[in-house]
């Protein structure tokens, strides 16, 4: 994240560079799907595909007319301790150990 802006450094990947392993930040990722989109098709399929910051690799993609977006690679998929991260903070208590 830039500090000076508070806006996300996101890259666009090309899909023959294959996934390269980033750390996660939620907040990367609610930042991609809390940014308003177009409404044409033409406009959503411009964001599709997969993206890339400090932290993550992100994928977006179209699901039932919707975009949505999940983490397909972490830069540092484990914890200090060791552990595999998680989604600890995900408000669905049940989806919190995946």
């Amino acid at each position: 994240m830039n500090r000076a802006t508070g806006k996300g450094n996101f890259t666009r990947m090309n899909a023959k560079m294959g996934l390269l392993p980033i750390p996660f930040s939620a907040a990367a990722l609610i930042s991609i799907l809390a940014t308003p989109m177009p409404s044409n098709a033409a406009s959503r399929g411009a964001a599709v595909g997969l993206w890339r910051n400090e932290d993550a690799t992100i994928e977006i993609f179209e699901d039932q007319g919707r975009l949505s977006g999940k983490i397909v690679a972490l830069r540092e998929p484990r914890t200090s301790e060791g552990k595999e991260k998680t989604d600890i903070h995900n408000p669905d208590p049940s989806k919190r150990d995946r």
